[in-house]
């Protein structure tokens, strides 16, 4: 193994022991950037929320450190609203600074690590911008923290646009929000989450339609009112003797309004799953799976659920949109109503029991795509070429600026994309032969008139 080329600190904002979607995600980036860097994860002290796996099977065998230290809170406004700061010391000596988002980020914080003078890469894992709804009180406290959170950054706008600040996205309404505060395209890296696929497998039913949801239960974020009215509906309809199930794995506040539908027929509550053999069993014994977010940037569970084949019935929430728009037969986004999810889960149980081979075939086929789409190697790649990119700001004068040479003497009057060495990167050229910076993370052709000169 080579030597770490560098000190990569990545400042979270939950103890890894919170083991939700984003926890998961980072513990497989981080150890797949401990091959080659030395990387430390921190977390802030003091954390009340639920701890759901224990730190020790976390670290096993892990390729990075792990500390919790004291965060400072960001300003005199309500803890919640703005992401917590870490101490500048935790911070000195890093190379590059890496910071999951579940909350706007501070000036406090932007001015850290600005006069860090080191590179840093904001992960907008758990920071939305969802459309404004009015279907339920609970989506309207969510609007109205959404506009918050718009006007805030807004007002910070200024201090994002500024120095060696990239930005990664996990959807395109993520992005398409940041270019609106002026942030430049090529410093916007789209990089969707990713599971292993091979931990999962699509497997034929048992002669039942199980509907899956898996993930946390509560009301203001992952509209755990809106999944017991599916559980109500899911009784009525096994009540009349329809041979159908709602399994559902996950824990929270208001796991009670779910767990007291689960003494009768047509529902079973399992609480939180975190062992990954058991977790996949279950995922491949079902043949749909819901997210009834009320806010999602992304949503782990929702690939776990396409690598067991299984398609996906999500509200119109950023995330679960981006990733049911990517391949029709991903499933279909709903309004925040469960009649609507009743009818489209009957729509599927109406298919399955017409023509069961079918449906498995279809099961088949859509973790294929799904691979395809949000395979793990893909997106490693994606993060080890962002942090080339970012490692390579801090040494470039020209900051994202490099020049080009061209084999002909003519220059394109329309932007043309070029790939950046051999990293998994493109950049836009224009028309003053200046490489503006890499556009987004993917693949495109070399035009055969032009020549890179690194």
């Amino acid at each position: 193994m080579p030597p770490p080329r560098g000190r990569i600190v990545v400042a979270g904002y939950y103890p890894l022991e919170f083991w939700g979607g984003g926890e998961m995600v980072l513990v497989r980036v981080m150890n797949h950037l401990g091959a080659r860097y030395d990387v430390e994860y921190l977390a802030p002290e003091g954390f009340g929320g639920p701890l759901r796996a224990d730190a020790g099977s976390i670290m096993s065998g892990a390729r990075f450190r792990y500390r919790r230290i004291p965060f400072a809170r960001a300003s005199a406004l309500p803890g919640a609203l703005l992401r917590p700061v870490p101490p500048r010391w935790a911070l000195e000596g890093a190379d590059l600074v890496m910071v999951p988002l579940d909350r706007p980020p501070s000036a406090a914080l932007l001015r850290e690590l600005e006069g860090l003078g080191v590179p840093a890469i904001l992960m907008l894992h758990g920071l939305t911008f969802e459309k404004f709804s009015a279907a339920s009180p609970w989506n309207l406290a969510v609007s109205a923290y959404q506009a918050w959170a718009r006007l805030y950054m807004r007002s910070i706008a200024g201090a994002l646009r500024r120095g060696r600040l990239l930005f990664q996205v996990l959807n395109e309404s993520q992005r398409s929000f940041l270019e609106g505060l002026g942030v430049e395209r090529s410093r916007i890296l789209l990089i969707p989450n990713t599971i292993d696929f091979s931990n999962y497998r699509v497997s034929r039913d048992d002669g039942t339609f199980r509907v899956v949801y898996m993930g946390r239960i509560d009301r203001l974020v992952k509209g755990a009112h809106l999944l017991a009215r599916v559980a109500r509906g899911m009784a009525r309809a096994a009540g009349l003797g329809a041979p159908v199930e709602l399994l559902v794995m996950g824990s929270g506040p208001a796991e009670g309004s779910v767990a007291r539908l689960a003494s009768g027929p047509g529902v079973r509550f399992l609480g939180q799953v975190n062992d990954q053999r058991a977790k996949s069993e279950l995922l491949s014994s079902g043949n749909l799976m819901i997210s009834l977010s009320n806010t999602e940037a992304f949503s782990v569970s929702l690939l776990e659920g396409l690598a067991s084949g299984l398609p996906v019935l999500c509200t119109d929430t950023s995330g679960p949109r981006y990733i049911v728009g990517r391949n029709p037969a991903f499933g279909r986004v709903l309004g925040f109503s469960a009649r609507e999810f009743m009818g489209a889960i009957l729509e599927y149980y109406a298919r399955w029991r017409s023509d069961p081979g079918g449906y498995f075939a279809e099961k088949l086929e859509r973790r294929r795509a799904a691979e395809e789409e949000f395979g793990r190697a893909r997106m490693e790649e994606l993060y080890e070429s962002a942090v080339e990119m970012a490692l390579g700001l801090r040494f470039q004068p020209g900051g994202l600026h490099s020049t080009v040479t061209f084999a002909s003497s003519r220059v394109p009057s329309q932007p043309i994309a070029i790939p950046l060495n051999s990293a998994n990167c493109w950049v836009e050229l224009t028309s003053n032969e200046r490489v503006m910076g890499v556009q987004e993370l993917g693949l495109r052709e070399l035009p055969a008139t032009v020549e890179v000169a690194r």
